[in-house]
């Protein structure tokens, strides 16, 4: 069946995804050329059959190769089809019970890979574990790496378990085929490797009772599958009549069916099927391929029509680099170590690049290479390698051509500086200099601004790449944080960490003004006589003044007799205390005195306080 590579590459993307908020992988305009492959094994002659579908509607185009597998390879009786995480294709042979391992352009790499002895009909994998169905009434796993069993998952009330389907809610669906038997579809879900390990058992998730009450053709099962709503299908074949397609809900409740007679053609003969982008790929004897719409169960146009011996079908996504020659470039920032890591995943393709082979750099220093994995591990920070995946293109039924994929990883570690400056200043004014501080060694400073708010709106101050930066006179509050970063070696790009942020509040500052104003009712006068001091203080500025003092102590040759403030003014010390003076207004004091001796007389008065001069009223 179907190894669900396009659903694992999606998972591995998501991982990928997370990974981002600590690496970065620009990867130079990269993208893949992905096809869609279905496989058919022809149990019968030994061949297996290759052909590509049409991304636009489906349909199964020309056949890759004639065949695409002959029987010379040795593969006697081919069932399933999956692959490994680094482009290598396993099939069994049910005439031998071996695995083989190939390589995507047909090449048989070992032959009794997994020489178990028992005879595996469909499987899939999921990174380097393949999952396989057997004679014995078990799901396999295997190590691919080592080629060892990691163990098995038993199916309840034995026979053939046939069909196998690993679904997009990730739960796994196998089909049990006891001939005039019990026969039974299951649905495992929530399952790990080490439910293999200790060999748990499952019950049917759809009965034989169930089956053969809705079933027309009831005489075993064949090939499972499930679509993303978890809708279950599966094909039944009725002795001397014919095969159906049933189709069942998430929850194991009968949906319907389509049968097909010799006569009708259509399903007829079929026994594997998988599902993909909406559609149901059936294969069969009568017909190699038949397409059939999933919601109605009818027959579709876009079939191989050609009769052959097809029973097992699996689906592969198989991708080409694009460009052929391409440079990817990672550095990953602040990771925890050891970190293990598929050099497939670098790619970023919808499914595997199964064609070329990886080198490992003779210098590189701090990653280890598996290469029976392909996968590396990195040991701590300044790791520094290159892979190269390079393919030749040569073989003839190579897809993608000559390429050359050059991987530079490299690794480092990089703590946000910490940056002073919080501030208030007058609309207007400059701020005083902000400073960063950075517990990394050799970074590079890039201070940044915002208008909008600590979150937002950050953009590169030009120029500005020192430990300390002097804003300019502001009109509005403004925010600043620094971007400090490590440049890479030997992969192209760097490590960026951002500070906290400080905030220049500005804000309208007052400008506290007062005016004193003074006159004398007359120029000159007798001794003796009365003289009037009238003193005015003015508020001209742009808030109410408080607790304002103006100081006029009379000089000797003048002799205090009376003033009109009420009582604020006291003649002993000369201070005018006046509470308030609004904006706008004024104060005034008449005070009189007489003539004492004769010649000049000067009488100074100031302003001595108030609450908005703070300890400057000299305005």
């Amino acid at each position: 069946m179907k190894s669900n590579l396009n659903q694992i590459q999606k998972i591995q993307q998501l991982i990928g995804l997370l990974m981002l908020f600590v690496l970065s992988i620009p990867l130079q305009g990269q993208s893949c050329d992905c096809t869609d492959y279905i496989y058919l094994n022809d149990h019968i002659n030994s061949e297996v059959h290759k052909f590509a579908i049409d991304p636009n509607d489906g349909t199964v185009l020309t056949e890759v190769g004639s065949p695409w597998l002959a029987a010379s390879a040795g593969i006697g009786s081919p069932h399933g089809i999956s692959t490994d995480l680094n482009g290598f294709l396993y099939i069994s042979s049910t005439s031998t019970g071996d695995i083989f391992k190939l390589t995507c352009d047909g090449t048989v790499v070992n032959s009794d890979y997994i020489p178990d002895g028992t005879s595996y009909f469909n499987s899939f994998s999921i990174d380097n574990t393949l999952y396989a169905t057997s004679t014995s009434g078990t799901i396999v796993a295997y190590d691919l790496c080592s080629g060892t069993t990691i163990g098995s998952l038993c199916l309840n009330d034995g026979g053939d378990v046939w069909g196998l389907w690993l679904g997009a809610d990730g739960c796994m669906y196998a089909s049990r085929r006891w001939q005039f038997e019990a026969h039974a579809i299951y649905k495992i879900c929530d399952w790990t490797d080490q439910d293999f390990v200790d060999g748990t058992c499952y019950d049917a998730f759809i009965d034989d009772a169930t089956i053969r009450a809705n079933a027309t053709g009831d005489d075993f099962v064949v090939g499972v599958t499930a679509d993303e709503s978890g809708n279950i299908y599966f094909i039944t074949v009725g002795d001397g009549f014919g095969n159906c397609l049933q189709k069942y809900d998430s929850n194991g409740v009968f949906i319907g069916e389509h049968c097909d007679t010799p006569t009708d053609g259509g399903i007829y003969s079929t026994g594997g099927l998988i599902y993909h982008d909406g559609l149901l790929y059936l294969a069969g004897q009568d017909r190699c391929v038949v397409v059939v719409d999933p919601v109605t169960l009818e027959v579709l146009p876009g079939g191989v029509p050609q009769a052959g011996d097809a029973k097992a079908i699996g689906i592969l996504t198989e991708c080409c680099p694009n460009p052929s020659e391409l440079t990817i470039d990672t550095l990953f920032c602040n990771i925890s170590y050891p970190t293990d890591m598929y050099l497939q995943d670098f790619l970023t393709c919808d499914g595997i690049v199964c064609e070329g082979s990886w080198t490992p750099d003779a210098g590189n220093v701090g990653i280890d290479y598996d290469d029976c994995e392909n996968s590396i591990r990195i040991n701590g920070d300044q790791a520094c390698g290159t892979f190269t995946l390079f393919s030749d293109g040569a073989n003839a039924l190579s897809q993608c051509g000559q390429f050359t994929v050059t991987l530079n990883i490299e690794t480092a570690s990089i703590v946000a500086a910490t940056a002073t400056g919080d501030q208030t200043i007058c609309t207007g004014d400059t701020p005083t200099t902000l400073t960063a501080t950075s517990p990394t060694a050799g970074v590079m400073y890039q201070w940044q601004m915002s208008t909008t708010s600590c979150i937002e709106g950050f953009t590169d101050i030009a120029g500005e790449t020192s430990d300390t930066y002097t804003p300019p006179a502001l009109s509005a509050t403004t925010y600043y944080r620094v971007m400090t970063s490590v440049m890479g070696g030997c992969a192209s790009n760097d490590c960026r960490e951002f500070s906290n942020c400080i905030t220049v509040t500005t804000e309208v500052c007052t400008q506290p003004s007062l005016r004193l104003g003074k006159t004398v009712d007359v120029a000159s006068v007798n001794m003796g006589d009365p003289v009037t001091f009238t003193l005015t203080v003015y508020n001209d500025g742009t808030e109410e003044l408080t607790n304002v003092e103006v100081t006029d102590a009379l000089p000797t040759g003048l002799t205090y007799t009376g003033d009109n403030s009420g009582g604020s003014y006291d003649s002993g010390t000369g201070i005018w205390a006046i509470p308030s003076i609004a904006i706008g207004d004024s104060a005034v004091i008449e005070i009189t005195a007489t003539m004492d001796v004769e010649g000049v007389v000067v009488n100074e008065a100031e302003i001595t306080a108030a609450d908005q001069l703070g300890s400057d009223p000299d305005l």
